[in-house]
């Protein structure tokens, strides 16, 4: 998994390398820029993976519907879901 974490991160880097002027941002668009990067950099570990949605979230030990809200950045996952994706 540690490799899949590293490409993905590689793909993250090359979609965020536009991010330029935080400073001059509205008030909250650096926690949403923040939520939406972590969204991307855990799909593209998914799909880095080769695993289903499904297979992805049993993994990670939630269900299809908490995997897809980590993905599209409607949650944000607790460090227990991080900790076992590291493992995995």
């Amino acid at each position: 998994m540690h490799q899949v974490v590293e490409q993905s991160d590689a793909i993250i880097m090359e979609q965020n390398d536009h991010v330029k002027g935080a400073e001059n941002d509205p008030p909250g668009l650096a926690e949403a820029n923040w939520r939406a990067g972590l969204a991307l950099r855990i799909k593209a570990a998914r799909q880095t993976s080769g695993l289903t949605l499904d297979n992805f979230a049993t993994l990670a030990g939630v269900s299809k519907r908490t995997q897809t809200a980590y993905e599209s950045a409607a949650r944000v996952p607790d460090a227990e879901y991080l900790r076992r994706l590291s493992w995995n």
